[in-house]
């Protein structure tokens, strides 16, 4: 029989999951698969972690793919990107068009399709170009004007990226639904100021009831999101062909209103896309969709429909991931086995998910919970609980049978973590023991104790029947079974052969379900349940940070010599630095603790995409001196560095005469300088928090001129961004010379202490808040702790400083502070927690020690203090019995350490200054004091500053260019330096001719070898020339790895092939020592070399159709406001 064709059709997380399965069948059919993206299938529930870091390595369009393309090639798999066209059943074929347009054809014996759903845009003026609507392909942007975007796609969110980088500063999306809510979250974390816009009565109208939807708008306002509900829409408004605003009718109102936005996302659910279908003459679903038996088979026998497309019994179509996946479980059974051997009818509809931080979840029976909507209280036959915590803001409602045996479903908002136990117990026929009281209330029923759980006995809490992996219906028994029988011992084994985690991945987190069945199964079957930091650590940090203190261990050796092993690696280097500098406050560049710091500690600034840094000085509670800011000013000029302002982005002079005014508003509207629309104090704009350098000295001139106090507001410093590596001494020494210090922006330290101006200035102050701040920066400055912290002061309960959004906050009252800890702001906001009320300054510093201390010792790597607090068993009482109590007895200790590490603070700058051997470190080449240009970025002028024009270089993917083992014998030996001249376990750039290659010597390996091995300093990760100051790592079975400095990428530092990324690779060269000991390494003839990785990069760029925007084409972005009496400026 010969082999058949199985061709699918729609490359997305449904279609990926049938191939997946077939393949696992090994049925010996031939696959293809026809991808519209470019790019393979990938995880599209987590594209909103695409935003967490724009800069890093998260933000990779491959990153979220579940088999890259050479896995599929691996499984036999043929990847074909185009985009369908027409199905020509008679002759069993789908047509095609690729990315060059070209027409193609591919032949089945089996179709499947996948093709999922697009984003509907409601034809609302404004919203769309009805004369450039697209058959073939619905999300067409070319059907969309300027500035309206949908929230389906990478390419999508590459828009919306690349539309905030233009200078969006106001977006609305339209729908107030999970996508609508998803595109917010996008919205966002693009820092844009958002509004949702819902035209139902409240959000989340599908699965919630209108106090659980009520609840969520509280919880998403809470994050300064402003939500519209009950709105009717009624255009898009556009100027000169952009988008300036969206004209709603506001719930209540009569007359419209404009909300001015720069961009508008809509989001108002998904149709089918079933255009091949519906073209080919296939039975169609009554509301879309292609209709589809139980065998999931259309009205063509050879032709399957699976996942949004699918409309079971030609009557729904199901928009959620699990559904699909069972339709893909079902067709490849029938696939195989043959026949009708499985039947598909209905899915669960239950979902649980988190909104813009917010946990909601809607679990229900069966499909009559949601299309009757039991939950809205209007079906006399449906008993209802519900609960609202005004304290946290949750809410939930639960609904029963009329006899209030059964749990027919409910509604989670805010607290879901009993989703899982209440999702399986509605599919009871009783209520497990518990009351609807119990239940709705979270207390125990009667004669229950509390928490008591059928959990065998294994302290999870988790029943073997509960559900842990809801986007795939995986219970606990299943994943249990795994760990048993299948060897899966770690969470990579656990997701490989259960799939758990491979959808959301919200079970596999550290806080999911998952790890818990893991480490209580193993220590069940008596296995090592691995605790350590590392292969090299068998230890947490905390238990580290304790065997460093009581060993009194200084140095990265000393630590391997007394409880490791090997010689370290990328993840426990930078742990033991944080803990050695947290405990001992010593020289971070010296003996070797240079080679253990991530890159940021270890060139003391923040390394940037193009490969430079930033310098951000030190300005305790805000407080700058004129005479700074004209210094800053001024080296930001030498130097040709971005100047910003961080945080709230503005700097205050405050102490003007009224009579003075209209003379400083002259001095600084002369100065180009307008209103900050501070009013109260002479606050000028920084808008963005860019500012030029002359701004600066102009407004230090202009505060001496006239006597003012300078204050910086927000975040309190002042950034300075270019620098390369090798001007940072200098640029150091600059500072250091004009009186400032370093802020310590670099490391996981106090960052700045936020202030407001307090009593100083402020008729409500009641404390002197900005001494009060002052006093605290200069006292933990240079603290390093498991993360960053940050502080915050204010004069009085306005709480203007936000000190209740920080690790550590104080707010003023008449009779001294009230202290507040463990709150931060970020991807996951917390309020800080009240500890302690009324105390003076004194006892304000012997908390905040003994607070720091214990966070120091006892939390993880990496954690805040909000959520060390959450895992601290007792929580904020027993915070309060260890700090105010003493209840450890350990207050005196912690004391004395924090006293230690004040007393050991030095500048980490005026150290390098000062120090010539300090200086070479920051060389940018080894072999020669030469120095050149190598930002892989063209800079622009814009906004009065020099700025890295705002793309990214492609990534340069395949084969490495050179490699040690081909290297011709007609190459010269390059000398690169003597031995004494490169660090021991790090590298260094070795310059040849425009190119430069990086060199790295590892002391402590057995084989030759090992010891010095040299690869291209350019990362094939967006190119960036930084590899040199990558950390190394040595893992147990003898494998020499690299960490990229600025994206993290992992490669083998032997044969330079990509660990996390197999198709980045990197050039490797021969290395040898000689009997001078000199060394030297084999390269091409330089000209040769550098026209080589030239044309490579050209080659990268021509292959992915990348061009750079035009030198010079981002002008200032003009306000669109009309000009009163031709002047802008109410100054």
């Amino acid at each position: 029989m010969a082999t058949q064709h199985v061709v699918v059709v729609g490359h997305g997380p449904i279609g990926q999951s049938f191939i997946e399965k077939l393949m696992e069948k090994k049925a010996g059919f031939k696959v293809s698969v026809l991808c519209e993206e470019p790019r393979p299938a990938y995880n599209r529930v987590m594209l909103t972690q695409y935003f967490q870091d724009l800069d890093g390595d998260k933000k990779d369009s491959m990153k979220l793919s579940y088999w890259s393309e050479a896995h599929l090639k691996e499984h036999g798999v043929d990847l074909v990107y185009g985009r369908g066209t027409a199905i020509h059943r008679e002759a069993k074929e789908v047509e095609f068009t690729d990315a060059a347009g070209k027409s193609a054809r591919l032949s089945y014996d089996a179709l499947v399709l996948a093709t999922g759903s697009f984003c509907f845009v409601p034809p609302t003026p404004g919203m769309t170009l009805p004369e450039k609507r697209n058959l073939q392909w619905p999300d067409d942007p070319a059907s969309r004007p300027e500035g309206v975007f949908v929230y389906r796609t990478i390419e999508d969110l590459e828009s919306l990226i690349a539309a905030a980088g233009r200078g969006a500063k106001k977006a609305a999306v339209i729908g107030g639904g999970l996508l609508g809510l998803e595109a917010a979250k996008a919205v966002y974390d693009l820092k844009l100021e958002s509004h949702v816009l819902e035209m139902a009565p409240y959000l989340m109208p599908t699965q919630l009831n209108e106090a659980g939807g009520l609840a969520l708008t509280k919880k998403i306002q809470a994050l300064d999101i402003q939500v519209h509900c009950g709105v009717k829409i009624q255009e898009v408004v556009h100027d000169g062909g952009k988008v300036v605003g969206v004209k709603i009718i506001e719930k209540g109102a009569s007359e419209p209103t404009i909300i001015d936005v720069d961009l508008v996302v809509v989001s108002c659910g998904v149709r089918p896309r079933d255009e091949l279908a519906r073209g080919c003459g296939l039975e169609m679903g009554t509301r879309g969709g292609v209709t589809v038996d139980g065998g999931l088979r259309t009205s063509d026998p050879s032709i399957y429909a699976i996942g949004e497309v699918a409309a079971i019994g030609g009557s729904f179509c199901y928009g959620l991931w699990a559904p699909g996946v069972e339709q893909a479980d079902v067709l490849v059974r029938n696939l195989v086995e043959g026949g009708d051997t499985a039947t598909y009818t209905k899915s669960d509809l239950s979902t649980k998910l988190k909104l813009m931080g917010v946990d909601v979840a809607s679990f229900g029976r069966d499909e009559a919970f949601w299309f009757k909507r039991q939950f809205d209280g209007k079906d006399p036959t449906v008993r209802s609980l519900e609960c609202f915590n005004e304290i946290d803001g949750s809410y939930r409602k639960l609904c029963f049978s009329e006899d209030g045996q059964r749990l027919l479903g409910g509604v989670l908002v805010g607290d879901a973590k009993d989703y899982t136990k209440l999702l399986q117990l509605c599919k009871k026929e009783d209520l497990g023991g518990k009351t609807p009281e119990s239940l709705a209330f979270g207390k125990p029923a009667p004669g229950e104790q509390a928490n008591s759980v059928n959990d065998g006995g294994d302290g999870t809490g988790i029943a073997d029947e509960d559900v842990v992996c809801s986007c795939l219906n995986i219970t606990k028994a299943t994943v249990k079974k795994a760990i048993m029988y299948d060897d899966a011992t770690t969470l990579p084994l656990i997701k490989k052969c259960t799939k758990a985690g491979t959808g959301c991945g919200g079970c596999c987190t550290p806080v999911g379900e998952v790890p818990k069945i893991l480490t209580a199964t193993l220590k069940s079957l008596g296995k090592a349940v691995a605790e350590g930091i590392c292969p090299h650590f068998p230890y947490s940090r905390k238990d580290l940070f304790h065997i460093v203190k009581v060993k009194q261990i200084k140095t990265f050796p000393e630590a391997l010599a007394a409880c490791g092993q090997g010689e370290g690696c990328e993840v426990c280097k930078p742990i033991l630095a944080s803990i050695l500098a947290g405990l001992w406050n010593d020289n971070i560049l010296t003996h070797g603790r240079d080679q253990i710091q991530d890159t940021n500690d270890r060139f003391l600034a923040n390394i940037q995409k193009t490969g430079t840094y930033s310098v951000i000085p030190r300005c305790a509670g805000g407080d700058i001196a004129p005479d700074e800011l004209i210094a800053i000013g001024s080296i930001a000029k030498q130097f040709g560095l971005w100047t910003k302002v961080t945080g709230a982005q503005r700097l205050g002079m405050y102490g003007a005469p009224v009579h003075q005014l209209p003379a400083i508003f002259k001095s600084l509207v002369d100065a180009g300088l307008e209103s900050g629309h501070a009013y109260g104090k002479a606050l000028p704009r920084c808008a963005g928090g860019d500012i030029a350098p002359d701004e600066l000295i102009a407004i230090g001139s202009i505060a001496k001129q006239f006597g003012l106090w300078t204050k910086v507001t927000g975040a309190q410093r002042l950034g300075m961004y270019g620098a390369p590596v090798h001007q940072l001494p200098a640029i150091f020494k600059s500072l250091v010379d004009a009186g400032l210090e370093s802020g310590h922006a670099y490391g996981k330290a106090l960052r700045t202490v936020k202030s407001c101006v307090g009593s100083t200035w402020c008729r409500f102050g009641q404390q002197d808040s900005v001494s009060m701040a002052v006093l605290l920066e200069d006292r933990y400055k240079g603290v390093r702790a498991p993360h960053k912290f940050k502080m915050g002061v204010s004069g009085c309960l306005r709480e203007c400083a936000e000190a209740q959004s920080k690790d550590l906050g104080l707010i003023a009252t008449s009779k001294g502070y009230n202290m507040y800890v463990c709150g931060n702001g970020g991807a996951k906001p917390r309020h800080a927690t009240l500890l302690v009320s009324d105390i003076d300054e004194a006892t304000c510093l012997k908390y905040s020690d003994r607070f720091l201390m214990f966070y120091m010792s006892t939390a993880k790597h990496l954690q805040r203090t909000a959520p060390w607090l959450e895992e601290l068993p007792g929580g904020i009482e027993y915070l309060r019995k260890v700090v105010i109590d003493d209840s450890l007895g350990l207050c005196a200790d912690f004391e004395a350490m924090m006293a230690s590490n004040v007393g050991n603070y030095k500048c980490e700058w005026k150290e390098v200054v000062y120090d010539e051997g300090l200086q070479k470190k920051f060389q940018q080449y080894v072999n020669t004091s030469e120095t050149q240009q190598t930002e892989q970025i063209e800079y622009i002028d814009m906004r009065k500053q020099r700025h890295p024009n705002t793309y990214d270089l492609p990534d340069i993917e395949g084969p490495m260019l050179y490699s040690k083992e081909a290297a011709l014998d007609s190459w010269p030996w390059v000398l690169a330096g003597q031995v004494a001249d490169f660090p021991h376990n790090g590298g260094v750039a070795v310059k040849h001719g425009k190119e430069e290659v990086a060199v790295f010597h590892l002391p402590g390996q057995a084989e030759e070898d090992g010891r010095w091995l040299c690869v291209q300093n350019l990362c094939p990760h967006k190119q960036v020339r930084a590899i040199s100051r990558g950390l190394v790592g040595v893992k147990p079975e003898g494998l020499i790895t690299l960490a990229d400095p600025v994206y993290k990428s992992i490669y083998d530092l032997r044969t330079g092939s990509g660990m996390s990324h197999a198709n980045l690779n990197l050039s490797t060269f021969q290395v040898k020592v000689d009997e001078q000991g000199q060394v030297l390494v084999k390269l091409p003839p330089a000209d040769q070399m550098a026209d080589s990785f030239a044309r490579q990069s050209q080659e990268a760029a021509e292959k992915k159709n990348f061009k750079p925007p035009p030198r010079g084409s981002h002008p200032d972005i003009q306000v669109p406001r009309a000009p009163k009496n031709g002047v802008n400026l109410e100054w």
